[in-house]
């Protein structure tokens, strides 16, 4: 005859002490008794949190949950310029542990932008180069700024922005404050003219050019 391994609620079947795992067997006995146990394990569920922009999420935001038990806690953080409105299970509080989890889940924080105020971003040069990109810019609190390149003129070199940073090209992120920067650059290479007064010469000027490398 056919015995089928049913699992009580939370449990699943896992398989026969045989390693059968199909649920559902049928037997034939011959020669001797036949013995089988069944074994269950606990059901697991897969436990997600997810934010839309505006925010993030801390701690674990994919969890695997055994039947009954809690997962660990996970707390909704606004960017600047934003705040915490709800999760959509209507829930309120942005730090939250779910107990007695008995299936699948999936919730996501929600947050709203509440500042519009804008932060002045400049970009100039002491006059030996170039802003490629956006020199100025308005930006909301907390979003970033366009990026942009300091291109040195014919001769010069970039040396580094007045606020210590010596990478040519540069983004701001998470703007909270506005910032006004110079590009600066040093003379790598220059030209000279000279002028020679020869006498009593029909030619009495002789113009010479030359360049020369500045270490």
């Amino acid at each position: 005859m056919e015995v089928v391994a049913v699992p009580n609620e939370g449990y699943r079947f896992e398989k026969w002490s045989d390693d059968n795992t199909q649920k559902n067997r049928s037997d034939t006995v011959k020669d001797s008794d036949l013995k089988f146990t069944d074994y269950f394990k606990k059901a697991e569920y897969n436990v997600n949190y997810k934010s839309n922009y505006g925010g993030t999420l801390e701690g674990a935001t994919e969890q695997i949950v055994k039947h009954g038990e809690s997962a660990t806690i996970v707390t909704a953080k606004p960017f600047v310029g934003y705040s915490f409105i709800s999760w959509d299970d209507q829930s309120t509080n942005p730090v939250r542990t779910d107990a007695n989890i008995t299936r699948h889940m999936t919730v996501t924080a929600r947050f709203e932008r509440t500042s519009y105020e804008k932060k002045a971003i400049t970009y100039v040069t002491d006059g030996n180069g170039r802003i490629e990109g956006e020199s100025s810019q308005q930006i909301l609190m907390g979003e970033d700024a366009t990026t942009v390149k300091a291109v040195a003129n014919d001769g010069y070199e970039f040396v580094k922005w007045s606020d210590g940073v010596t990478t040519a090209e540069r983004q701001e992120k998470c703007v909270t404050e506005s910032i006004t920067v110079t590009a600066e650059f040093k003379c790598i290479r220059a030209t000279f003219k000279l002028n020679y007064n020869l006498g009593e010469a029909e030619t009495d000027i002789t113009n010479l050019r030359f360049t020369i490398m500045i270490l």
